[in-house]
């Protein structure tokens, strides 16, 4: 599912979104399933995942209005003929 967001999708949505669920997963599994949170490793590592992905969204060229060259049909006709 990745695979098919990543040629029809933002990339820095994508990137975005999976930086929250990375930081999330690594924040709720000592919580939740008692693993073991080692500063060094773990929070450095979400330390530099949440810069990359402030870097790659403040780059970010400031046009918005972009259409996606697709077009909505297809992306439509993509997602129902999973």
């Amino acid at each position: 599912m990745n695979a098919f967001a990543l040629g029809l999708g933002n990339i820095i949505l994508i990137a975005s979104t999976s930086c929250i669920t990375i930081v999330f997963s690594a924040i709720m599994s000592p919580i939740i399933l008692k693993e073991k949170f080692v500063f060094k490793e773990d929070g450095i590592t979400i330390l530099l995942v949440a810069m990359g992905s402030i870097t790659a969204v403040s780059q970010q060229p400031k046009e918005q209005n972009v259409i996606h060259p697709h077009g909505h049909d297809l992306l439509v006709e993509k997602f129902y003929s999973w």
